[in-house]
């Protein structure tokens, strides 16, 4: 943080950073040092769990934006996040409440599909139809609400921000969706925690099934679980089979994830510690019409299995 801060120069009007923590007490010294106006929670999770020990306490340390914001300044947080009400009475900066279909800022007639979401934007009672964010998930669709926030705050009309969404670039390795050999691949491999690891599966199940074509995940370890580690990957296979996906598990600290996946009763699972193999296994298992998705921390290097098997990506 403190070096993109040095980065900045006269002709730059906004800056945005993000206060990563993964220990109790980080978020507050870099909040000293950048001193924000507008602050964004996303959400709650299990992300870092391991070094936090709960939800509460994840809470508490991202609470620290909260009450770091002045009196003039805005904090924007997500309206179903059951932690919503605890950080507006802990900030003394107006608080705005975005989600979908709830919230000052909002979106309405919401449709997902593997491509992306359309939806109204509605912000203080101004509609704005027809957006088209490019990108799948229907908590993407949350993540560019709180962005659209953070453009009404400083000033930006909502027609403006509904053209930003629309050509908003997206980073390597974030759901990014593309295609090889008719074969639809979501590319999800920059980290992964519980929460985010349920999201992206959606997205896969939420794909129509055509004619018999496989929906498959292929999911790696997930970083800084702890004493939470081996049911949170359990739970994450489980979840994945009771969405009717295949499933395949890299990494021997990912074995947990075929295990419930196989409890569960999935159609088909396979585990493989080394990466070559399960490249290798993909290589002669997938066919067009098929969709698959690779999801892993960066500890799971997810991604060295993906350009194994579709080697002209890149991240």
């Amino acid at each position: 943080l403190p070096l993109t801060l040095l980065e900045a120069d006269d002709t730059d009007e906004v800056l945005v950073v993000e206060m990563g923590m993964n220990h109790p007490g980080e978020i507050a010294p870099l909040c000293e040092i950048a001193k924000p106006q507008i602050g964004i929670i996303t959400n709650i999770g299990h992300a870092h769990i391991e070094f936090m020990g709960s939800k509460e306490a994840i809470a508490e340390e991202k609470g620290a934006l909260a009450r770091s914001l002045p009196e003039v300044g805005t904090l924007l947080i997500t309206a179903g996040c059951e932690f919503a009400e605890y950080f507006s009475s802990r900030s003394s900066a107006r608080s705005i409440p975005v989600g979908n279909g709830r919230g000052v800022i909002r979106a309405e007639s919401l449709r997902t599909s593997g491509e992306g979401s359309f939806f109204d934007l509605v912000i203080d009672g101004e509609r704005n139809s027809g957006v088209h964010l490019k990108v799948a998930g229907r908590h993407m669709v949350n993540n560019a609400l709180l962005a659209a926030g953070a453009g009404w705050v400083l000033g930006l009309s909502p027609d403006e921000i509904s053209r930003g969404l629309e050509v908003a670039p997206l980073t390597g390795g974030r759901l990014r969706c593309f295609e090889r050999g008719g074969i639809t691949i979501y590319d999800d491999t920059y980290n992964a925690n519980p929460d985010s690891m349920r999201a992206a599966i959606g997205v896969v199940a939420d794909l129509p099934e055509v004619n018999g074509n496989g929906r498959t995940v292929v999911l790696g370890v997930m970083g800084e679980l702890g004493r939470f580690s081996e049911d949170m990957h359990f739970q994450v296979g489980k979840h994945a089979a009771q969405h009717g996906l295949q499933v395949v598990s890299v990494g021997a600290e990912a074995a947990g994830i075929a295990e419930g996946a196989r409890q569960a009763g999935a159609s088909m699972v396979e585990h493989f510690d080394k990466y070559e193999d399960a490249a290798s296994w993909l290589r002669e298992t997938l066919s067009a019409g098929d969709a698959v998705l690779f999801k892993g921390s960066r500890q799971a290097a997810v991604e060295r299995v993906m350009n194994e098997v579709f080697p002209q990506t890149t991240n």
